[in-house]
């Protein structure tokens, strides 16, 4: 497990390397006002990204369960493909048309495909992803993340070769380009489809992408969306530039989870199809005891390190206090442990669980904001942390719960099921 993990956590540091290299590249491209506008295209089109990873969670889950019983990925899987690239053109002419797209894509129509052509290639690219993983292919699996960095560079230094005039849709198109790296790994892919398998009905299928959906966009809002979260409660942005640079940087932990929480799903699936809830049961409580020892280790970086770390990244005008970093980054812990958690209700297929999960998350965190005094800075750390706590808390005991009748389930007690919520 170890050695997946490893694998896994470097492919997605290099990705991130090379995401910061590319952004920084087109940065010295574009003028200042036209990266601006590429920053917010870039956040539109990995909007729909985050949303569609739906697709990579749960064909994992297939693939993982048809892994333990000595299958190959079940035909199910491609009825999630169809579902996604189908609902990613359906998007684009609603977005086009909605206040946020005339605002963001301002009429332009490549700046409009650009975007369309990379959710269809998200809907392949998650669905490759997902196969890969599930399948035990962790280096095939690496190979895609990384693939989809470089494709970026390869178009963006394409378009540099043919002279194209330095504009928002043509670095965006480059970005695009990034979720077609599923090409080179069609093989690999098409080795671990079974080709028949049980087909999941309609309703079940549209049910579960609809919640996982949900579930995406309210986790969304409280990881990547959360400046724009406070801002627009708020009604406002000024005086809280120390603060996002914080919120960015208090998201460190979360990098260094990704790798275990990209393997979290097809494990505990194998796990539950061996009648391991036990185990998981055993887990939970060490990942508790993980997160308080981790929350006291990062507590006294931030105190020791953290103001430094921001003028060090930031520059000299960016002066944080060492409790606010202490306080974010004990939330960010906290908010990890609880997407350890939630990840697991994908195994159990607890979809509606997920989107409670995150819902009353987010939900919780903006009441709290509108309603805390003393100014942006406060609202946005007590919301925060807030959000945080409640996502713990909230996933904690619903997994508990849920192993529960999971392992009623497995020992042969009769279980009610409902369309997405086994």
């Amino acid at each position: 497990m170890l050695k997946r993990i490893g694998t896994i956590g470097i492919a997605l540091i290099v990705s991130s390397i090379l995401g910061v290299l590319f952004l920084s590249v087109t940065a010295r491209w574009l003028s200042p006002d036209d990266n601006a506008r590429f920053i917010a295209l870039w956040g539109l089109l990995f909007a729909g990204g985050s949303i569609l990873s739906l697709l990579e969670q749960e064909i994992s889950r297939l693939t993982s369960r048809a892994a333990a019983e000595g299958r190959g990925a079940p035909s199910a899987t491609l009825q999630y493909l169809v579902v996604g690239v189908v609902a990613s053109m359906l998007a684009i002419p609603v977005i086009a048309f909605s206040r946020l797209g005339t605002t963001v894509l301002g009429g332009d129509v490549v700046s409009a495909l650009a975007v369309g052509a990379a959710y269809v290639g998200f809907s392949f690219q998650f669905f490759v992803r997902g196969t890969l993983l599930g399948s035990g292919r962790e280096k095939a699996y690496a190979g895609v993340i990384i693939g989809e960095a470089i494709a970026r560079f390869l178009a963006l230094f394409a378009l540099f070769a043919v002279s194209v005039a330095p504009l928002p849709r043509w670095a965006l198109v480059a970005t695009a380009a990034g979720s077609f790296a599923w090409l080179a790994f069609i093989r690999p892919t098409r080795e671990t489809l079974e080709g028949d398998g049980e087909w999941l009905g309609k309703t079940t299928i549209l049910t579960r992408t609809a919640l996982l959906a949900l579930a995406n966009a309210f986790l969304a809002g409280i990881l990547t969306g959360f400046p724009t979260i406070v801002t627009v409660i708020l009604g406002s942005s000024d005086g809280l530039a120390v603060f996002f640079a914080v919120v960015v940087i208090s998201r460190i932990p979360l990098v260094l989870l990704s790798p275990v929480q990209a393997i979290i799903i097809p494990v505990t699936t194998r796990a539950l199809a061996r009648g391991e809830w036990r185990r998981l049961l055993q887990l939970q409580g060490r990942l508790l005891m993980g997160i308080v020892v981790t929350s006291v280790l990062f507590a006294a970086g931030a105190w020791l390190l953290g103001p430094w770390a921001i003028r060090l990244i930031y520059g000299q005008s960016y002066e944080a206090s060492a409790l606010l970093i202490v306080i974010l980054s004990v939330a960010t812990v906290l908010l990890g442990g609880a997407l350890l958690q939630a990840a697991v209700f994908v195994s159990l297929e607890r979809y509606g669980t997920l989107a409670l999960t995150w819902g009353l998350s987010l939900g919780s965190s903006a009441v709290t904001i509108a309603v805390t005094p003393g100014g942006g800075v406060a609202a946005g750390t007590m919301g925060f942390v807030v959000a945080s706590v409640v996502a713990l808390c909230v996933s904690g005991g619903a997994l508990y719960h849920a192993l529960g009748r999971s392992s009623g389930h497995l020992r042969g007690e009769p279980r009610c099921e409902v369309p997405g919520e086994a």
